[in-house]
């Protein structure tokens, strides 16, 4: 099976350039704040037209500097239901219910009156809902995901085994880690990236 790069997209992401792959110099690249992928240029994609370009070239180039294996049998935790989408795969984007997509909420007290950023949305004004035309992002449309809280330890490093799913069964998947910084780096065939390791 190969990497698919939409796969590293963020349901919810906090900014406009991690929404869609795109192009920085002869790499088309998807980016979340635990992920990078990197494969050959893909002219649908648009240049990245971010002042994060250096960062994530940055990230990149890291790669380079480690001696690849071949990745370990690991043996993933036990799926549980997907709480995004309740299972059922899919998800569609509403106003949020919470603050009617102001992004904060009113309240008030004999003393204040209070306006804090909306903590179903998060400020975003919108809310992700199960159910719609959408493949779920947490579970990738199959209605179950592993529990973040349940890392995985590949060569000293910890990873969220949601992060790991989209690369595990690549085939010619090779790995390097860096213990110090907590990342796993990985290559697949064309294709390469880095996933942040979790700090225990």
């Amino acid at each position: 099976m190969n990497i698919n790069i939409q796969d590293f997209l963020e349901p919810e992401p906090l900014h406009e350039w991690q929404r869609a792959p795109f192009n920085l110099g002869s790499r088309t690249v998807a980016t979340t704040p635990w992920a990078i992928i990197s494969i050959p240029k893909d002219d649908q994609y648009e240049p990245l037209e971010s002042h994060m370009e250096n960062a994530v070239q940055a990230q990149l180039d890291k790669i380079k500097n480690h001696k690849f294996k071949p990745m370990p049998a690991i043996e993933m935790p036990e799926l549980i239901d997907c709480t995004l989408c309740d299972s059922t795969g899919t998800t569609h984007i509403a106003r949020c219910s919470e603050c009617h997509g102001a992004g904060y909420v009113e309240f008030a007290t004999t003393f204040n009156d209070y306006n804090p950023a909306c903590l179903t949305c998060k400020g975003q004004c919108m809310e992700i809902l199960p159910g719609g035309d959408e493949t779920c992002q947490l579970c990738r449309g199959k209605g179950a995901s592993f529990n973040e809280k349940t890392p995985i330890e590949i060569e000293g490093v910890h990873v969220n085994p949601n992060l790991l799913l989209p690369i595990s069964s690549a085939p010619n998947l090779q790995i390097a880690t860096d213990k110090e910084t907590h990342m796993l780096f990985f290559k697949a065939s064309d294709a390469e990236g880095v996933i942040a390791g979790m700090k225990l």
